[in-house]
Order: structure tokens, then C-alpha cells, then sequence
């Protein structure tokens, strides 16, 4: 969407049968002639107000709001217009001291829609262009609307702050908060409180110290929608380049009803570690249906960092476009030489825990943990996933101590330069109804102990070494993939890889929501495949089962 630098406010206000319209602007028809005067005015009234406003510029802005729930709309030609047919654009004082807007104390709910804020400011302490406060909850929603250009030493663009027992509620919807620069927060900081991305909210193109686009403590972040809902593009000279949180903060995705694309996390950059995302302090992340791509970390997680957190890369139940949802791609950890480069997707310290369900991991890379690196304590499970062209000079799991590994109905195969697929010091390494292609061991040379690795009803590599426990193993050179070298890892009818477990060792579903075991070639005790996908297609040779 093509957006000027715009803010504004939206929101579902309680019905009063005396909610008053107050008119804003220099025709006749007008009420007021300043918002603030307007503002005042509707806080002697009852809740459920709205402002209209019609002026395309107003400048020297500075708003407070105190105990109000009002709508203020701009975008309109004149007083008497039924509707908006533009925009009104905002330009606050050039003080460090002034917000453009500032809400206080509790029970306000505010909407304000079409209103442009495009001013570049002095550094400010917090909320260059709109701090929220007080002791009580807030909802605040933006509309089709951005807020952009502020500088400040916190949430530069939007600061939510009070005590736990009044949190604040900030929601974008189809709106953008972009350029803000701050030490911490650039585009939004939060605490405590939640911030929620809807359909076509973005946070993106913000930079900070820590939290690029956002940070927060007690913050719970959520994004919600299609391809259009974006954390993306921000920057973190130190970590967090999308957004840097502590405290049992967390962040959401999930797609919209019916919407063929999910949330997109994208093109973050953190100079040390989270380049999309950091925790600092517990918390961690479940990320449903959506895209994280092209993230990068100076240090480690080029993706996510965290410490004692728990990440859930997840599906959802509708059908999606393959490259549009369950991606994780092109995430790149140690992009300055002087680090070590730790997990090309995620870096995690301190007995977490990580599930990859139904995902595409491709184009990853580090030094050490192409995609995963983890010490110590980590456990990671791989299901119904593919796996591929991931770059490292490591394993494509590391783990530095007591971590378990899972892989179970997924695809791993053509990944570069990896010693092995997990590392040293682990408790067990599994392998289940998955076609292991690279040939190198599940379990890294120069293990400090005898680690237990088991494959069971699964497809290696000729050259992998043998397991500790094998059950049904079939080393074939060929799986069966329809053209690997076009990204192509589904199965061709004559796969050997087709109906060669008695069991899913997954789940009901593989990567692309096929169900398992269906069709087969006539034989219902072998009906499931090999891998991270299901064949679909029915054969040649008329032995399909019902």
C-alpha cells in the first residue's frame, strides 16, 4: 500500500444515546476551531464521541487526553461532510518536551483515523509521537494510518507505559509505524501492556539501540492477518533488530480465516544477537502459519535469541500457498567476521525447548548450528518439516550439552558443509519416518560420551554411519524426489520412499497438509511415506487403496 506518513486511531467505542459529534476546522459549520478545544470539550460529555476533523494541515500540535474515549477522524473536506475524502496531517512542535499526542490516567479508549504525523523531531525522553500512561488500561487503536519520523530516548514512535495493574493496549490495523529512531524501541516500546498487528498493521523501516522496531517487559505481541501484517525491515545496532523483549514477554502469529498468506517477520537486522527477535529474560514465541525470512544477527540467532525461552513454529489447520506460509528462509547469523556466528535461525541458552511443525527451513546459514544452536538443555523436534540447502561449517543443530533431538516425518537433504546433524553432549538423537539425504551421522564426530542415536522406518544416505539402534533403514542413494535441483523434495510415483511405514510417526498431516497414508499401492499395513511429504497422486499401476 502506498502511505504517506500518517497516524490514526480506531476503535470500537461503547454505544451512548447522547454521544455528541464535535466538528473541527474554519468553515461555519464547524464547532470548534482547534481538536484540543474539541478534546475538552468531549470530556464533559459522554463516551463514545467523535471528532471530525476538516483541515488538511494543522500544525504546533500537541494533544493531551485525560479520562476521554473519543473518536477523532480526519480526512474530511468540510464540517458537513457525511464522509472523508483525504487525509489531515499533524505536525507536532519541534520540542523534546511535546508529544503530538499524550494519553493519561485510565478507562480511555480512542480512536482517531486519517491523521497524517510525517514531522522529524528533536530527541525527546519517550513517545515522540504518542505516549500512552497512567495508572489505568488503555486501548488504543490505529487505522489505516502511520506514525513515522519521530525521534525520542524510548519508544519513539509510540510509548506504552504504567504500572502492571493498568496495561495498555496499542492495535494496528492497516496501519504503519515507520522511520523512528530511539536507544530502546525504536518504532514501539511497551510495559506492561500488548501489541497487536491486524490485517495490514506493520511495524517496519525502524531503528534503535535495542528493539529496532519495538521492546518491551511484560509485553505480549501478536500479529494477525495475511502477508500484509509485517514485522520487518528494522534495525538494532546492539540486539533485537525486530524487536527486543524480557520479562515473559511473547510474541503470536497466527493467519486470518481464509487468508491464503500468514504473518511475515522479515529483513530485520541486529548488530549482536535476535535478528528478527530477542529474549532476554524468559518468554519465547509461537508462530503459526507465518514467514520468517532474510533476518540476520551479527553474533547469533539470526532469527531469534532467547534465554529460557520456548519457540513453536506451528501450522494451522486451512490449506495455504506453499512459499506464502510455514516458511523459515534465508536467516543468516554471524554476519560480522569477529563473532562466532551461532544458529543461522535460532540461538538459545538455558534449557528452552523448540518445535519446527510443518515448516520449509531453506537458505540458512552460520558458522556453528546452521539452523538451531542451543546449550545447554535444549530440546528440538522436527516434524512433518523439510530441510534444505542450509549452510554451515558446523552441524545443523548444535547443541552444547543435555538436549535432545526428534526428527519425525521430515525431509533432510542437499544442506552444505555440516560435520552432522546434532552435536556433543546430548542425551539421545532420533531419527523417525524421514529421509535422512545428507550423508553425514546424526550425531557429530567427536562426541565427549556415547550418545544413543536410533532411526527408525526411515531413508539414509549410503554414506551415513550406522545408528546405535536402526529399525527398518533403508540406505538408498535416490529417495525419489520429483527434482531436488529445482527444490522439488515431493515424491515421484516410483519413490522408494511410498508406503514404507507400518505408522505416522508424525502426525495425521505432512508439510503441505496432505493427510498420511493415503493413497497407498494396496498394502495397509505399509501405507505411510517416508519424509516430509505425502504422495498425493494416484498410481499407474491401478493398486491404489480406496
Amino acid at each position: 500500500m502506498q502511505r504517506r506518513l500518517a497516524l490514526a486511531l480506531a476503535i470500537s467505542l461503547p454505544t451512548a444515546s447522547s454521544a455528541a459529534t464535535y466538528t473541527v476546522g474554519s468553515d461555519p459549520a464547524c464547532t470548534h476551531a482547534s481538536i484540543q478545544s474539541a478534546i475538552d470539550a468531549a470530556s464533559a460529555g459522554d463516551i463514545g464521541d467523535q471528532i471530525i476533523v476538516a483541515a488538511p494541515l494543522i500544525t504546533e500540535v500537541e494533544l493531551n487526553l485525560a479520562n476521554d474515549s473519543v473518536a477523532i477522524r480526519g480526512g474530511f473536506a468540510n464540517c458537513s461532510d457525511a464522509a472523508p475524502t483525504g487525509r489531515t496531517r499533524l505536525v507536532g512542535r519541534n520540542d523534546p518536551a511535546s508529544r503530538v499526542l499524550a494519553i493519561t490516567n485510565m478507562g480511555n479508549r480512542i480512536a482517531v483515523d486519517l491523521v497524517d504525523v510525517d514531522v522529524l523531531r528533536e530527541v525527546g525522553s519517550v513517545g515522540g509521537g504518542i505516549s500512552v500512561s497512567g495508572f489505568g488500561p488503555v486501548v488504543l487503536t490505529l487505522t489505516r494510518s502511520s506514525v513515522s519520523g519521530h525521534n525520542a530516548t524510548r519508544g519513539a514512535g509510540i510509548d506504552l507505559s504504567g504500572p502492571l495493574s493498568g496495561p495498555k493496549t496499542l492495535r494496528l490495523v492497516d496501519s504503519l509505524v515507520s522511520g523512528n529512531r530511539s536507544v530502546t524501541g525504536g518504532g514501539v516500546y511497551c510495559n506492561p501492556g500488548a501489541v497487536e498487528l491486524d490485517v495490514g498493521g506493520s511495524i517496519s523501516g525502524n531503528e534503535a539501540q535495542f528493539g529496532g522496531g519495538l521492546a518491551g517487559e511484560f509485553c505480549w505481541v501478536r500479529l494477525v492477518g495475511d502477508s500484509t501484517t509485517r514485522l520487518g525491515g528494522n534495525v538494532a545496532l546492539v540486539d533485537g533488530g525486530g524487536a527486543y523483549l524480557s520479562y515473559n514477554s511473547s510474541v503470536s502469529a497466527s493467519r486470518s480465516p481464509g487468508a491464503t498468506s500468514g504473518p511475515v517477520i522479515d529483513h530485520n537486522i541486529a548488530g549482536g544477537r535476535g535478528g528478527a527477535m530477542h529474549f532476554a529474560a524468559s518468554g519465547g514465541a509461537v508462530l503459526t502459519d507465518a514467514v520468517v525470512r532474510g533476518n540476520r544477527a551479527g553474533d547469533s540467532g539470526g532469527a531469534i535469541y532467547g534465554i529460557n525461552s520456548d519457540l513453536r513454529f506451528d501450522r494451522g489447520i486451512d490449506p495455504c500457498e506453499p512459499d506464502a506460509c510455514r516458511v523459515i528462509a534465508d536467516n543468516h547469523a554471524g554476519t560480522n567476521p569477529s563473532t562466532p556466528g551461532r544458529g543461522g535461525v535460532i540461538a538459545l541458552i538455558n534449557y528452552s525447548f523448540v518445535s519446527l511443525v510443518g515448516q520449509s527451513i531453506t537458505g540458512n546459514s552460520s558458522r556453528a548450528g546452521a539452523v538451531v544452536h542451543a546449550s545447554p538443555g535444549v530440546s528440538l523436534w522436527i516434524t512433518d518439516s523439510l530441510v534444505t540447502t542450509s549452510q554451515g561449517a558446523d552441524e545443523l543443530y548444535w547443541a552444547g550439552g543435555k538436549g535432545f533431538l526428534h526428527v519425525a516425518g521430515s525431509t533432510i537433504a542437499d544442506n552444505v558443509g555440516l560435520l552432522g546433524i546434532s552435536s556433543k553432549n546430548m542425551v539421545s538423537a532420533t531419527i523417525d519416518g524421514s529421509i535422512l539425504g545428507d550423508p553425514v551421522p546424526l550425531v557429530a564426530p567427536g562426541s565427549n560420551s556415547e550418545i544413543p542415536t536410533y532411526a527408525t522406518c526411515s531413508i539414509l544416505h549410503p554414506l551415513t554411519p550406522p545408528m546405535t539402534g536402526e529399525s527398518r533403514v533403508a540406505r538408498i542413494a535416490d529417495p525419489g524426489f520429483i527434482d531436488a535441483a529445482s527444490g522439488q523434495y515431493e515424491l515421484r510415483d516410483d519413490a522408494p520412499a511410498i508406503d514404507f511405514c507400518t505408522t505416522s510417526s508424525s502426525s495425521e498431516f505432512d508439510r503441505l497438509g496432505a493427510e498420511r497414508g493415503f493413497p497407498y499401492r494396496g498394502n495397509p499395513v505399509l501405507r505411510f511415506d517416508a519424509g516430509a511429504f505425502e504422495r498425493t497422486a494416484l498410481f499407474a499401476n491401478g493398486l491404489e487403496g480406496d
